[in-house]
């Protein structure tokens, strides 16, 4: 099973949410996220959280995910559902979305 995160971002011309897809991620990573970003126990934690505010907890667990990244290598899950290249590269698309539109929504779904 997976979840995907999204980020609403006010449309000032239809005054609707455009919504931009950030990406998708096994639940088997989770440990991974929990790691990285302490507040967060379950990945429903983002959901409706404001971009600009999740930002600095973004980069602090960037900076212990590469300090660290032999830890993060070690919570692959057994059963081979993902892995540490693929929670990179989504925490990655994280990271940047909220960087480039720190008034957006952060929508969770699973």
């Amino acid at each position: 099973m997976s979840w995907g995160l999204y980020i609403e971002v006010p449309d000032k011309d239809l005054h609707d949410p455009y919504v931009h897809i950030v990406s998708g991620c096994t639940y088997n990573l989770t440990p991974m996220w929990a790691k990285a970003i302490p507040f967060l126990q379950v990945t429903q934690d983002f959901d409706g959280l404001e971009a600009r505010h999740v930002l600095p907890d973004l980069l602090v667990g960037m900076s212990d995910i590469i300090q660290n990244m032999d830890a993060y290598k070690a919570l692959n899950p057994d059963n081979g559902w993902g892995d540490f290249d693929g929670f990179f590269t989504v925490y990655t698309s994280v990271l940047k979305t909220c960087a480039e539109y720190p008034g957006g929504i952060l929508r969770w779904n699973g």
